[in-house]
């Protein structure tokens, strides 16, 4: 469905706080722009986040699911490779319909670590620990590495 507004209106794009304001002409509100997600709870991402993420606690995912269209591209992350909530997180979104779906793995440590964009204070300890991936991986989960979500960020103009 695509929906066309008159100038100065305001819509709601993201999950919870994010508006845009329509400047010129008329403007489809109806855009799929990359989602990446942060599930961990609000203080660890006030702590640290990738640049451009938005959160979405892993308990309010089926709330923010409902009010998102089933083909807008998401990358699911949370700390490091020792957490398991970006995996649970691309099992709920996946069950519910989303296809163009991927779980970063690494999380918030391997990207901190890689010396991408961030914000927060990095005070967790986590953020400095050397956390390596599991030699089990689960087969069913679509999985993104850092570079390729770094190019795919830059490419939607996110960092």
């Amino acid at each position: 469905m695509v929906t066309f507004l008159p100038v100065g209106t305001l819509i709601n794009i993201g999950y919870k706080n994010s508006m845009l304001i329509v400047k010129k002409g008329n403007m489809m509100a109806s855009k799929r722009r990359l989602r990446v997600i942060n599930v961990l709870d609000p203080e660890y991402y006030a702590d640290a986040h990738i640049k451009g993420s938005i959160n979405v606690p892993l308990k309010e995912l089926k709330d923010f699911a409902q009010h998102t269209d089933k083909q807008t591209p998401i990358v699911v992350y949370c700390a490091s490779y020792e957490c398991p909530m970006s995996k649970q997180a691309w099992h709920v979104l996946h069950e519910l319909g989303f296809q163009d779906l991927y779980a970063y793995e690494g999380g918030i440590n391997e990207w901190y670590r890689g010396g991408f964009p961030t914000e927060g204070p990095h005070a967790q300890k986590y953020l400095h620990a050397d956390i390596a991936p599991s030699a089990k991986a689960d087969e069913t989960l679509q999985t993104i590495t850092m570079q390729e979500l770094k190019a795919k960020m830059e490419k939607e103009g996110l960092i």
